[in-house]
């Protein structure tokens, strides 16, 4: 295995400084509104339109029976109260995170919302260390530059590489018990470095290939005899090495 080249490491400095370009959702949220200020936005347009088109949006709004429907409702001809609950409801239940949905005016953000900043300053050899340590292995080289030369995490695509402490957890969470659908166990050769949830980017300790867990290969995995070949096909190549998939993401 090799490691990230001094070029590579030097233009992922340079994104890591870059709040609105240090990862994929870093660039996504800077260009998002909240979904409260597009509701305004096209509350602002519906009350510069004529009588007859205000009428006409507000009966069909009226005629929508959902919780979504009520609140651009509310939004556009109420007074907001109810859309501002229902915002909040939504935001608690993210837990925080931003999602986005995409509308013709651009990305429209759901949930918390915050200004985006630079990824956090390189770890220190001694954090490095310690994650090891927890581990029970070395990080892979290219990983561990990573973390001791560009940022402890938040830097490519998505949400960015993993913080040591992310790292940890998300560890911890797929080695901890059985994650497959019929007990199958973690590949213990695979550390997940990226990725929301369940949907994970990981870093094969053995040959430096990054591998997707794709979890659309599962969806009938559970109706299956064991060791029919779907839990292990639900791994698909993602790259050659940490190299290549941090320089494809800089240069999309």
């Amino acid at each position: 295995m090799g490691n990230l080249s001094d070029e590579l490491v030097q233009r992922l400095r340079a994104r890591a400084l870059d709040p609105a370009g240090r990862s994929g959702d870093a660039a996504l949220a800077a260009q998002s509104i909240s979904v409260g200020d597009a509701l305004a936005a096209q509350r602002a347009e519906l009350a510069g339109q004529p009588a007859g088109i205000q009428e006409g949006v507000n009966e069909y709004l009226q005629g929508m029976s959902s919780p979504f429907a009520g609140m651009i409702h509310n939004a556009l001809t109420g007074d907001g109260r109810q859309a501002g609950g229902l915002l909040g409801a939504l935001s608690r239940l993210t837990g925080g995170k931003q999602l986005y949905a995409m509308t013709g005016s651009g990305p429209v953000s759901f949930g918390s919302s915050a200004d985006p900043t630079p990824a956090p300053p390189p770890a220190t050899e001694t954090a490095v260390a310690d994650a090891e340590h927890r581990l029970g292995f070395a990080l892979p080289g290219e990983l561990r530059r990573f973390y001791l030369e560009v940022a402890d995490g938040g830097v490519g695509p998505g949400a960015g590489v993993y913080s040591l402490d992310e790292l940890l957890d998300k560890h911890r969470e797929v080695t901890s018990e059985p994650v497959g659908p019929q007990g199958q166990d973690w590949p213990s050769t695979l550390l997940p470095i990226s990725g929301e949830d369940w949907d994970l980017v990981s870093l094969d300790r053995t040959t430096g290939r990054l591998v997707y867990w794709d979890l659309e290969e599962l969806d009938d995995d559970d109706e299956l005899p064991p060791g029919q070949p779907t839990w292990a096909a639900s791994f698909v190549p993602e790259a050659d090495s940490l190299q290549a998939w941090l320089s494809s993401w800089l240069d999309d």
